[in-house]
């Protein structure tokens, strides 16, 4: 398991969101499962089952209330204003934007919600990948044109090499941090070559194995901070997380694993205000949750009748049913 901060943008560990893409992007639109909300902070938002990418973009882009777009527009047809409609969805601050990385993403955000708008959909409506990227994919030319008096750029080599540049340039906010989840790499070749019905198990295995030390990081890690410079430690009304299950590496061998997206805004238990979560003890917390995992899953399977066997110096663990 491994934790990391995602700093505007997520990463399955090393790997960097383009300038404009969204999180939505990335963990929505390959063709895995939808992603499932995850926490007491979670439930106190009124969130449970599936993660939208409006909700994503607003929650871990915009430091908003997951359901902002809906609210906003609720609020609005009732006569409230713009303005106050926006300031009842924030949760305290916005996240700041220190980049033309951040500008980008906001722009291809609104991008999207204006499609919506222009094909009398609700705002936070799914939207295909192949729209997607062409949507994101206007926001940035016309970016390139902002910045360079009106001129396009001569081709796509160009684009890229542009784009590059702002990610150089990248300072940003931290809108939460990314756990993964990871089993023996013999589960998931179990589970690449089990039928249906056995594989179906061995993934609901690997889901429970990551809710319960999640839940434990929950109840005894995750803090967030008081006063002038940040002093005092509280408690706060759990975490708000967003499951997403993959199946396969970027070498695209089997690889079944589950990132936890735990967001970086969370409310003191005991006044209600909107604040961050401490990020140092959820670091110190780390290697714990990743031998409760492993030894919460291979606890998981001894139960139904699977044993674990050490192979040689290689230390590699597999399965074998019994």
């Amino acid at each position: 398991m491994s934790t990391s901060p995602i700093r505007s943008l997520a990463r399955d560990r090393d790997r960097r969101l383009e300038p404009g893409e969204l999180l939505s992007d990335y963990y929505l639109s390959r063709g895995y499962p939808a992603g499932q909300w995850f926490g007491a902070g979670a439930e106190a938002l009124g969130l449970s089952g599936v993660v939208t990418p409006a909700q994503m973009n607003a929650l871990f882009g915009e430091g908003r209330h997951p359901n902002a777009d809906a609210i906003e527009a609720a609020l609005i047809a009732d006569g409230v204003s713009a303005r106050d409609a926006l300031r009842v969805t924030r949760l305290r601050r916005r996240f700041p934007q220190y980049s033309a990385v951040d500008h980008l993403r906001s722009k291809v955000s609104q991008a999207y919600k204006d499609y919506n708008r222009a094909h009398d959909r609700p705002v936070g409506a799914p939207i295909s990948a192949e729209i997607r990227a062409r949507l994101r994919h206007g926001v940035q030319v016309q970016a390139f044109k902002d910045d360079h008096e009106g001129q396009g750029p001569v081709g796509g080599a160009e684009l890229q090499k542009w784009l590059a540049a702002q990610i150089s340039s990248l300072k940003s906010a931290v809108s939460g941090f990314e756990m993964v989840f990871a089993p023996d790499k013999s589960v998931s070749i179990a589970w690449a070559m089990a039928g249906p019905g056995e594989r179906e198990l061995i993934a609901n295995l690997v889901r429970q194995a990551a809710h319960d030390p999640l839940s434990y990081v929950e109840r005894n890690a995750a803090f967030t901070r008081r006063g002038a410079i940040g002093e005092a430690q509280v408690d706060l009304h759990g975490i708000t997380a967003a499951l997403f299950e993959h199946w396969d590496s970027r070498a695209s061998d089997p690889h079944l694993h589950i990132h936890a997206l735990v967001s970086s805004k969370v409310q003191r238990a005991d006044d209600g205000e909107w604040t961050a979560l401490d990020g140092r003890t959820i670091f110190a917390a780390t290697v714990t949750a990743s031998e409760y995992f492993d030894s919460r899953l291979r606890d998981l399977f001894r139960e139904r009748g699977a044993s674990w066997v050490q192979r040689g110096a290689e230390g590699v663990d597999i399965t074998r049913p019994v």
